[in-house]
């Protein structure tokens, strides 16, 4: 049975000094494979290709029959990675705390484990008009449930 470790330390080796970086290995039933994986700058299809037949090449089929999926996690997916964090920056969120609490706006970066939004937020002023202020946030990954991309079209 092949294992994430065995994935994990092949894509090591291929992405040392590269931009690019694993998401998420994930194993079915012990033969059906899915890679994630990202780049500091643009991912590209030919770019999982690639990826793909190097795996392939590194796993052996006369040991054990596999199915492969080499994919970018999709702008659906959450952000697992803190090196997917800083690829969003300027982006619209949406943050799951693990408290319950849902906060969006606008990425402004991450540093030590710590992610900063600019939340907009409605309030009335005291002769009852509504104010919109930008507030800035930070919330430790650690407190972070999930956060996604705000998609808007």
């Amino acid at each position: 049975m092949i294992q994430k470790n065995t994935i994990r330390k092949i894509l090591d080796e291929k992405f040392e000094n590269t931009d690019f970086f694993i998401v998420k290995v994930s194993i079915r039933g012990g033969d059906n494979i899915s890679v994630y994986i990202d780049r500091d700058s643009t991912l590209a299809i030919g770019d999982c290709i690639e990826v793909s037949r190097y795996l392939e090449r590194a796993l052996d089929r006369e040991k054990q029959d596999f199915e492969l999926i080499v994919s970018s996690p999709g702008l659906t997916q959450p952000l697992i990675h803190e090196r997917q964090y800083a690829k969003c920056i300027g982006k619209d969120v949406t943050v799951l705390l693990k408290s319950g609490l849902k906060k969006s706006g606008k990425l402004l970066g991450i540093s030590n484990n710590v992610v900063s939004i600019e939340e907009t937020i409605e309030i009335k002023n005291p002769k009852g008009k509504k104010e919109i202020n930008q507030i800035k946030n930070e919330y430790s990954l650690d407190d972070i449930k999930e956060t996604t991309l705000s998609l808007t079209f």
